[in-house]
């Protein structure tokens, strides 16, 4: 069960990932062309993405131990 919530939790981390990443180039008009900055960008954003919410779930595991 722990492995499907995960997965889960990553699905929903990159379809918001792929969201804010779409507004972002869309917005400011970044360039496509560049691939290394395009992906680099993506998975910039999927990393701030996971470390929010691992720091979310991490305290509010802390919060139901106590």
């Amino acid at each position: 069960m722990k492995a499907l919530g995960t997965t889960l939790l990553n699905c929903f981390l990159l379809v918001i990932s792929l969201l804010a990443h779409r507004i972002l180039v869309r917005s400011f008009n970044l360039p496509i062309n560049d691939a290394l900055f395009y992906w680099g960008l993506l998975i910039a954003i999927f990393g701030i993405n996971s470390l929010i919410f691992a720091l979310i779930l991490s305290s509010e595991r802390e919060n139901n131990h106590r």
